[in-house]
C-alpha cells in the first residue's frame, strides 16, 4: 500500500506564484496525497490567488510568527496539524513535476533512506535565472547533476552540497526525532536542520531525478539581499555547530578570503605609487577574462562572460556578512524548548 503523504508549504504574500505551485502539487500522480497544507501569515494576501480551486485536500491555515525569516515556524506548525505517514516540504514559489511524490517515495524505498531531497531550476528564462542555474563560482542554489548521499562526515564537502527544504520528502518518525528549529531566524535554516538530521545518523539522499521549477531572485539587489541573509545564517551555523564539516570549511574561507581582501587595497596602492597602476588593472582584467572563459566553457553562452563580475560582487557581500556575523556577539538560541513543546501540543 502507498503511504499517505502530507505536503506543507509556508506562504507569505505569494499571490503571484502560489496558484501554479498548488496546481502542480494537487496534480501529482501519486494516489495517496492526504493533504496540502498552506501556512501563511494572519490575513495573508496569498489566499486571493486560490479562488476557484475546490479540492478537499487543500487546507489553509494562518500562523503568527516572529519578525524575520519565518519558514521554520510555519513548516513546523503545518506539520503539527498534518496526518500523513510521510511529510513533504515544498515552497510557495516552486512548481513540481507530476511524478515528484511518486518518484521520491520510490527512491526512498530503493535506497532505504528516511529522507530524500531534490534541487531546483529556474522557471523563467532570463539572465538572472540562467546565472543562478549555470554559474560555476558562486553556486548557491542546489544543482543536482548526479545523486549522492549526505552524511555527517562529508556534510558540505567534496561537491556534496547540503540540500534545501523546498524539495523534501521524509518520514514522520524522522521529523519527530529531529524537528525544525523554530528559533532559527537567520537564514541557512535548511542547512542547520539537515546537519542535525545527518549528524543523528540519518543519511539524506540528494537525487538528480527530483528537480522543481523555481522563481529565482531577479536582479542584483534581490540576490545581494539573499546572499547577505545567507551569510548571517552561515555565521550562526558556525557558532551553533562548530564541529559541522561545512562550518569548518566556511570558517577557513572567512579567514583566508577576508585576509586576501584586506591585503589587496594596500598592495594596489603600493603598486600604483610605483607607477604600476596599469599593470594592476591589466592583471585584474586578465583574471576576470580567464574566469569568464572558464564559465563559457561550460555554458557556451556569451552572457556567461559576465558571470564572474556578478559572482565577485555577491561573493564579497557574503564574506563581509559572514565575518561581521562571526565577530558579533549574537548567538543562536538553544534548540529544544519551543520546538519540542510545539510538537507535543499537536
Amino acid at each position: 500500500m502507498s503511504p499517505s503523504v502530507s505536503v506543507i508549504v509556508p506562504c507569505k504574500r505569494n499571490e503571484r506564484t502560489i496558484r501554479a505551485t498548488v496546481e502542480s502539487l494537487l496534480g501529482q500522480d501519486y494516489d495517496n496525497l492526504e493533504e496540502l497544507i498552506l501556512v501563511g501569515d494572519l490575513g495573508d494576501s496569498t489566499w486571493t490567488a486560490l479562488d476557484g480551486i475546490d479540492d478537499p485536500r487543500l487546507i489553509t491555515m494562518e500562523e503568527a510568527s516572529p519578525p524575520g525569516r519565518d519558514p521554520n515556524v510555519k513548516r513546523h506548525a503545518g506539520i503539527g496539524k498534518s496526518r500523513g505517514e510521510l511529510i513533504a516540504l515544498s515552497d510557495s514559489d516552486i512548481v513540481m513535476p507530476p511524478d515528484w511524490l511518486s518518484r521520491s517515495i520510490r527512491l526512498m524505498a530503493e535506497h532505504r533512506v528516511e529522507c530524500v531531497t531534490g534541487g531546483m531550476k529556474s522557471i523563467h528564462s532570463s539572465f538572472w535565472g540562467r546565472y543562478v542555474d549555470n554559474n560555476r563560482l558562486g553556486a548557491k542554489t542546489p544543482r543536482n547533476n548526479e545523486s549522492y548521499l549526505v552524511i555527517a562526515d562529508d556534510f558540505g564537502l567534496r561537491r556534496k552540497k547540503p540540500p534545501v527544504t523546498s524539495n523534501v520528502v521524509c518520514t514522520r518518525q524522522l521529523y519527530e526525532a529531529c524537528p525544525l528549529d523554530v528559533n532559527w531566524l537567520f537564514g541557512y535554516e535548511d542547512y542547520e536542520w539537515f546537519w542535525r538530521v545527518a549528524s543523528s545518523g540519518h543519511p539524506i539522499l540528494v537525487s538528480s531525478e527530483l528537480n522543481g521549477l523555481h522563481h529565482h531572485r531577479r536582479g542584483l539587489i534581490p540576490l545581494a539581499r539573499e546572499y547577505l541573509r545567507a551569510s548571517h545564517g552561515c555565521s550562526m551555523l558556525i557558532k551553533a555547530h562548530p564541529d559541522c564539516p561545512l562550518s569548518r570549511k566556511r570558517r577557513v574561507q572567512a579567514v583566508t578570503l577576508s585576509m586576501t581582501g584586506a591585503s589587496l587595497p594596500p598592495l594596489a596602492a603600493l603598486l600604483t605609487a610605483d607607477s604600476e597602476g596599469p599593470l594592476v588593472i591589466a592583471l585584474a582584467a586578465v583574471a576576470l577574462i580567464l574566469s569568464g572563459g572558464w564559465e563559457y566553457a561550460r555554458s557556451r553562452s556569451l552572457e556567461s562572460l559576465a558571470y564572474p563580475l556578478v559572482t565577485v560582487i555577491l561573493g564579497s557581500l557574503f564574506v563581509v556578512g559572514l565575518v561581521r556575523g562571526l565577530i558579533s556577539g549574537q548567538k543562536p538560541a538553544p534548540l529544544g524548548g519551543r520546538a519540542q513543546e510545539a510538537w507535543t501540543r499537536r
